[in-house]
């Protein structure tokens, strides 16, 4: 969508795939215990923006989002934050921070999910 010499950002769209078995206890206290699941499968489009930053010949940084589900009863997001360092021209390592959510609509019941947390990674270029 854009390009110069230290910033590229970029557009997307695609899609989600989602699958959940899950089975939740509730430990008996003052009411008896109870077990239910929530199995269930289902593919959300997204749309989605990158940008990123070059801020010397090794270190660059990239943020990405994305929004979908665009329908009642489900509904999902992302942000991811990373910094790079380019070890030569075909490998790259990175590391940043991850923070996902999604709330889908399973049997009549409202399932809500988050999950954040560091993530690394490396890339080969061909």
């Amino acid at each position: 969508m854009y390009e110069a010499p230290t910033i590229s950002v970029d557009v997307a769209g695609g899609f989600r795939w989602f699958s959940t078995d899950t089975e939740f206890t509730l430990l008996p206290g003052a009411a008896p215990g109870r077990t239910t699941t929530a199995d269930d499968s289902w593919t959300d489009p997204v749309i989605a923006a990158r940008a990123r930053v070059r801020f010397s010949d090794k270190w660059s940084g990239t943020g990405f989002v994305d929004y979908g589900g665009f329908r009642s009863g489900s509904e999902t997001w992302q942000v991811l934050l990373t910094a790079e360092y380019a070890i030569n021209n075909r490998w790259l390592i990175r590391g940043g921070y991850r923070y996902i959510s999604f709330d889908h609509e399973i049997d009549g019941s409202d399932f809500t999910f988050d999950q954040s947390g560091p993530v690394l990674g490396a890339t080969y270029r061909f």
